[in-house]
């Protein structure tokens, strides 16, 4: 008797964590209150190549977040986007990282001016 195949089954998506941050209307940008400053933030992920910013919050799974700062990806630190995508390859403090930035964390960044 012939082995049928198996076939994957698909599992719909899980929702959203309740501390995912909210991009606004535009998906695009959000305005931060922190520290009394109305500055511009945009996740990471968005950044085109060679655009740098400064990382201002770091939002999402404790665990993930704690993971990206020991990587060096601390609020305050400066980022280049070398090359975006998923992953996406970043540089910080003169190393490159490659980084998958899925629904486990959020990174908003202040971009910086070229």
């Amino acid at each position: 008797m012939p082995r049928r195949a198996r076939v994957p089954v698909r599992r719909p998506r899980a929702q959203a964590e309740p501390w995912h941050a909210p991009f606004g209307e535009s998906g695009r940008r959000v305005q931060s209150r922190a520290e009394g400053t109305a500055a511009m933030l945009v996740p990471l992920e968005l950044l085109q190549v060679g655009e740098r910013g400064r990382i201002r919050e770091l939002q999402g799974n404790p665990e993930f977040v704690h993971r990206l700062q020991e990587m060096g990806l601390r609020e305050g630190a400066a980022v280049e986007m070398v090359r975006p995508g998923s992953p996406c390859i970043l540089a910080v403090d003169h190393h490159r990282f490659s980084v998958r930035l899925d629904e486990s964390a959020t990174v908003l960044v202040e971009v910086q001016p070229r």
